[in-house]
């Protein structure tokens, strides 16, 4: 063990004697053939191989890679997710036209998970007061109504869009599928079938869904800021009494 310590304490004052410019390079051996030329050969071979990744480094490597030669500029663009499509079934897209007419006045649609389509639940004639029967308490849906109210004077029909999730009560793909689509859905309804939606709600439990609630949030309150006169400071510190009459000397006076 001491001539092994000897030997590893003298290695770099022999190097610095000898010249380090002058060493390409440094190898290892405990045996005779580690010191021979096929040593050497296994010795380059191994420097040159990648080193020993395991599955997740290998990947790691390869992202940063990919980052390297990613090429930025003005022009670049990025993959985003736009939102899921699912087809709308004939029978809703129907529905969707008989809204659209005012034949109906609801209009309730569920995503079908196994088939990904978006199928028509039913579209059972609705009053305000029968909207917190139509939310299921355990899935996911999609409502259009037509809410029918006045304001300011005005007889108004408006259709109202609801999102119902009741929270974490559905499955995580459920989630996931019902928000992912509703862009989608929304964008199909708007522009293909031309049905103008004043309001999107979404709520997690029906009994929000009040005649109070709806009016409030297709007509919101416009609150309007009026700042308070702000009176100016006087000056910091205390100033003296004033005086009515000059003292000797101010008009420029001798006293």
């Amino acid at each position: 063990v001491r001539l092994k310590m000897l030997y590893a304490a003298t290695r770099a004052t022999v190097k610095k004697e000898f010249g380090g410019g002058h060493i390409k390079d440094e190898m290892f051996g405990t045996v005779k053939e580690d010191v021979s030329l096929s040593g050497y050969q296994k010795h380059v071979s191994s420097c040159s191989a990648p080193a020993p990744l395991t599955a997740a480094e290998q990947e790691l490597q390869q992202i940063r890679i990919n980052e390297v030669k990613t090429e930025i500029s003005v022009e670049s663009k990025h993959q985003t997710l736009q939102g899921l499509a699912f087809p709308l079934q004939p029978d809703a897209q129907q529905a969707i036209q008989a809204l659209k007419q005012k034949k109906i006045n609801y209009i309730q649609l569920k995503l079908d998970l196994e088939r990904e389509t978006i199928d028509l639940v039913h579209t059972s004639p609705t009053e305000i007061t029968d909207l917190p029967k139509r939310i299921p308490q355990d899935s996911a849906r999609y409502h259009f109504f037509l809410y029918k109210h006045s304001h300011e004077g005005d007889y108004l029909e408006s259709v109202v869009f609801i999102y119902s999730m009741p929270g974490y009560k559905c499955s995580i793909k459920e989630r996931m599928l019902y928000s992912s689509c509703k862009s989608r859905l929304l964008d199909t309804v708007e522009q293909e079938f031309c049905l103008e939606i004043a309001k999107k709600i979404e709520i997690d439990d029906g009994a929000e869904l009040t005649a109070e609630f709806l009016y409030e949030e297709v007509h919101p309150k416009q609150h309007a800021f009026k700042q308070a006169f702000a009176k100016p400071k006087g000056p910091v510190g205390k100033r003296g009494h004033k005086r009515l009459i000059k003292g000797p000397g101010e008009n420029g006076e001798d006293s």
